[in-house]
């Protein structure tokens, strides 16, 4: 919650380095992926994609690991496919901030492919389900940023 994304991600790598079991190994690719992520540095996004397709591939049906595999789709420049991903996997998670996040993903994929009013209730029920969640600051910007584009011609 403090922001401090390369911190935890220096953190998830040590631990990626000593993981002793498959499943650890995933989940902490998966860590490493999702920091880096949400440090929101392009230069990351490439490992990211392998790190979170590795621990997606390992796991397909933890809705963490689903996230994270679209988050890092999405970065990457496949809205659509990071948006058939989170429509699979947002249902199946329990804890309303997790569907929050997930939500918010959505409405970037949803805004990048021209899809305005979906992006806009997506974003709605994310901030209701999660006021503070760390992603309805990135989904406004890109649902005003794909507005733009429209409004500029007016």
């Amino acid at each position: 919650g403090a922001g401090r994304w390369l911190d935890a991600r220096a953190d998830f790598q040590q631990a990626l380095q000593l993981a002793e079991t498959d499943a650890l190994k995933a989940l902490n690719q998966n860590n490493v992926a999702w920091a880096s992520l949400m440090a929101n540095d392009p230069a990351l996004n490439t490992e990211a994609l392998e790190l979170a397709s590795s621990a997606y591939r390992f796991s397909p049906n933890q809705p963490a690991f689903a996230g994270t595999y679209a988050h890092a789709l999405l970065v990457s420049g496949d809205p659509a496919g990071a948006k058939v991903l989170l429509e699979q996997t947002i249902p199946r998670h329990h804890r309303p901030r997790d569907r929050a996040l997930n939500l918010c993903l959505l409405a970037m994929c949803q805004a990048r492919l021209g899809e305005p009013e979906a992006a806009q209730a997506s974003i709605e029920k994310a901030a209701e389900l999660s006021p503070e969640c760390q992603l309805l600051e990135r989904a406004r910007d890109a649902l005003s940023a794909a507005a733009l584009p429209a409004s500029a011609g007016s």
